[in-house]
């Protein structure tokens, strides 16, 4: 299970606001696999590593932070 996103536009141009709905496993390995393409075997090895380093907690307060350094320039 995972939080879904909705795609919104702010000043920067796209990005993705939280909402409350679930949204399924494959759902977002589709999304990843569009987003990501050819790249995707590295950035999810690249997410694994940078995972490894942090705690949970560490994760959860700097997560959005850890996504702008990972996302697709749109």
């Amino acid at each position: 299970m995972a939080v879904g996103l909705a795609s919104c536009k702010i000043e920067s141009g796209c990005d993705a606001c939280a909402i409350m709905q679930t949204v399924s496993p494959g759902t977002v390995r589709g999304y990843l696999k569009r987003a990501f393409k050819d790249n995707l075997a590295a950035v999810q090895a690249a997410m694994q590593q940078l995972a490894n380093a942090y705690s949970p907690e560490a994760i959860g307060k700097k997560g959005y932070d850890f996504y702008v350094d990972f996302r697709c320039v749109v």
